[in-house]
């Protein structure tokens, strides 16, 4: 099979066709790279293995495949701070003045084993997954 040439100006015309913005403010330019970046994502978040993801992915470092490519998306970051949420609020009546009084006040901070205290705010608890909503990535 031969591969095509050009494969950006299809890439965009593909995009079109399936109504995709190339840009979004809220997420970035959607381009040709964005689909191996989707595919390390998905690969992790389905279960898959460091060496396998790597070895799909043709890395030869972990570090790449993990730091480079994979992106926590916004979806599961709210998905898994609500269900901490729920654990912590479970046989609790739902009262929002309640969280401070059920969770614990100290969190063993590193390797130290020294104690921080974590409630920043009398609202809940640090990242609050309003705060999510709106979270950017470095990379």
């Amino acid at each position: 099979m031969a591969v095509p040439g050009n494969t950006t100006r299809r890439f965009y015309k593909d995009l079109q066709k399936a109504g995709i913005p190339r840009f979004k403010p809220s997420e970035g330019v959607t381009t040709f790279h964005s689909l191996r970046v989707s595919f390390a994502t998905f690969l992790l978040e389905e279960g898959a293995d460091i060496k396998t993801a790597m070895t799909l992915m043709r890395h030869a470092t972990p570090d790449l495949t993990v730091n480079r490519y994979a992106k926590a998306r916004r979806e599961r970051l709210v998905e898994f701070a609500e269900a901490v949420g729920e654990i912590a609020h479970d046989g609790v009546e739902d009262d929002p003045e309640c969280v401070t009084s059920v969770l614990p006040k100290v969190a063993v901070m590193g390797t130290s084993g020294k104690k921080k205290n974590f409630l920043e705010q009398e609202t809940g608890v640090e990242p609050a997954a309003i705060t999510l909503a709106t979270w950017r990535s470095t990379n």
